[in-house]
């Protein structure tokens, strides 16, 4: 009785529900080269990619949190993990193709991207 109710107020306001607020699955940026994402298959929170053709560090604060990517626009973008005895030696974790959505090889290992072109 409680839902029509609901219903019967919404029809008469002539409002529907709100859809989820959660984010569409692999949401990126147009202007991205890629995305990570730190839920599995594009989830959770983003960190967009907006240059390539270098190897470098991701940002500390996503250091072992990347679980998957969308490559939008790069040749291929491969993620490392730094072994945890350093030495600066690394471990695959992920690539991924131009227009690949994957998941990580590893999961919430990710240091250092490799984004060519």
């Amino acid at each position: 009785m409680r839902l029509f109710a609901v219903v019967l107020a919404c029809a008469l306001l002539g409002v529907t529900p709100a859809a989820s607020a959660a984010p569409a699955a692999y949401d990126c940026p147009d202007n991205a080269v890629a995305c990570l994402y730190d839920g599995a298959d594009g989830t959770g929170a983003s960190y967009a990619i907006y240059r390539c053709d270098q190897r470098v560090d991701l940002s500390r604060d996503w250091w072992d949190r990347v679980d998957s990517a969308r490559n939008m626009k790069a040749g291929n973008i491969t993620l490392w993990s730094y072994y945890a005895n350093g030495g600066g030696r690394t471990e695959l974790v992920l690539r991924a193709a131009r227009g690949q959505y994957i998941n990580a090889y590893a999961a919430n290992m990710a240091d250092v991207i490799d984004c060519r072109s």
